[in-house]
């Protein structure tokens, strides 16, 4: 499996807040290819193991163009977590990007 590109987006939240996080895929999609579904994951980031993170929930998921937003909730505070993106386009391409969100104290 290919890597998981981290995109330049990082959200910044509290354990009791719930935060936007926006992929924008246009630059690995084709003119006219538009999105036909989309699949969501929040992992833990940790030095050694990446691990799915149960304490972040995704929310939601909204399409609009070549661009996906993430509505996330939860986490612990001082920890980082990486939401990663799936799509799949009208192409077919099967395409992932990654945001990260960084938990602050309350």
């Amino acid at each position: 499996m290919a890597e998981i590109r981290t995109a330049t987006t990082t959200a910044d939240k509290t354990p009791t807040e719930e935060t936007d996080i926006t992929l924008n895929f246009a630059a690995r999609m084709v003119t006219g290819e538009t999105i036909a579904s989309v699949d969501s994951a929040a992992v833990k980031l940790d030095e050694a193991v990446v691990t799915v993170a149960p304490d972040v929930v995704v929310e939601s998921t909204s399409i609009s163009g070549q661009t996906v937003t993430v509505l996330v909730s939860g986490g612990v505070a001082k920890e980082t977590y990486k939401v990663i993106v799936t799509i799949t386009t009208s192409g077919p391409q099967i395409l992932q990007l990654a945001g990260r969100v960084r938990v602050d104290n309350a």
